[in-house]
């Protein structure tokens, strides 16, 4: 069987050590590609360094609901100038996180906006991130973006989102939670 690990954070100091022998195992498990989560400005150039270094690497650039504060009219202008000229498989992880409280909620929201309009933009998958009592809102805000596909990674929503979220073609993936 081969596998894609379409949610990793190969970029984390965890690997700092033993990256080579990690991707080495999860080869010898079936992995064939990874797409690693560039989730804030500082992973996006890690991450384009990975997938210099290895050619099964991948990446997705955006802003982690928990990072909302690094959001501005500069930050989204970057993140749109790094999609262009890099090309990433999908945008995020963004979303919305109501569970952790690192962030204002109103940031998050207007992040996730404007990552959705980037993602419809370069006609890109958004990685979602979502935590929280934020169903509800999440589902809305994706009905005001009916052409994007959206991957919701260690989803841990209810049957009914899940229902509707699959009816749009959008994936989701049952992970850590």
């Amino acid at each position: 069987m081969e596998l894609i690990d379409t949610h990793c954070h190969l970029d984390d100091d965890a690997f700092e050590n033993d990256l080579p022998a990690v991707l080495d195992h999860a080869r010898e498990s079936g992995v064939r590609r990874f797409i690693n989560i560039g989730y804030e400005p500082a992973s996006w150039e890690r991450s384009l360094a990975l997938a210099n270094r290895y050619s099964d690497v991948s990446y997705a650039l955006g802003l982690h609901p928990n990072s909302a504060e690094l959001w501005t009219s500069q930050t989204s202008a970057a993140l749109a100038q790094l999609l262009e000229r890099e090309h990433p498989v999908a945008i995020g992880e963004t979303g919305l996180d109501f569970f952790r409280e690192r962030a204002d909620h109103d940031a998050q929201r207007q992040a996730f906006r404007d990552q959705l309009e980037l993602s419809r933009r370069f006609r890109l998958p958004v990685v979602i991130h979502m935590r929280g009592d934020v169903e509800c809102e999440m589902l809305a805000t994706l009905r005001d973006f009916p052409e994007v596909r959206a991957i919701l990674h260690s989803f841990d929503g209810s049957a009914g989102l899940r229902d509707v979220l699959l009816e749009r073609g959008d994936a989701i993936g049952v992970g850590g939670l």
